[in-house]
């Protein structure tokens, strides 16, 4: 495995990992199952726990840089962890999501070979060719998108 992608994967196992472990934290009969499965074209990783699973409410909103559904008490419950998952995941062009099944289930897909173009939708990327009419912007800056499309003009 690519060490990129081997760095890749332990940082996405890592994070879902710890957020299991704290949904289970005080159930008496905690369970944590990783899998990580990999064929010629991704590495698939799941992770489930015997917690209370996150609701269909919030079940994108918990990918989001800053949201969090653990108490002020939690350490570490800054929202960063998920956030950064996903951001590996759509850079190397592949995906996570959850769902329930007797606790929450996370899979996320990275592809081996890395996308070309990062696909991160928080980050604060800009990229211009001259002489290309595209731009590719990532992030939510209004005043980049708008000197970005005055200067390819």
């Amino acid at each position: 495995m690519p060490s990129e992608l081997s760095t890749d994967v332990a940082t996405v196992v890592g994070n879902l990992v710890d957020n299991a472990l704290d949904a289970v934290a005080n159930s008496a009969e905690a369970l944590v199952t990783v899998e990580v499965t990999a064929d010629d074209a991704d590495v698939h990783v799941t992770v489930s726990d015997s917690g209370p699973g996150v609701t269909a409410g919030v079940q994108e909103q918990i990918f989001d840089r800053g949201f969090s559904t653990k108490s002020a008490a939690v350490v570490g419950g800054r929202g960063i962890g998920l956030s950064l998952v996903r951001r590996i995941c759509e850079e190397r062009g592949g995906a996570v999501g959850v769902h329930y099944a007797d606790g929450a289930v996370f899979t996320a897909v990275l592809p081996v070979l890395a996308a070309k173009h990062p696909a991160a939708p928080d980050a604060d990327r800009v990229e211009v060719v001259p002489g290309d009419s595209t731009t590719a912007v990532g992030g939510d800056h209004p005043q980049v998108v708008t000197a970005i499309e005055q200067e390819t003009r």
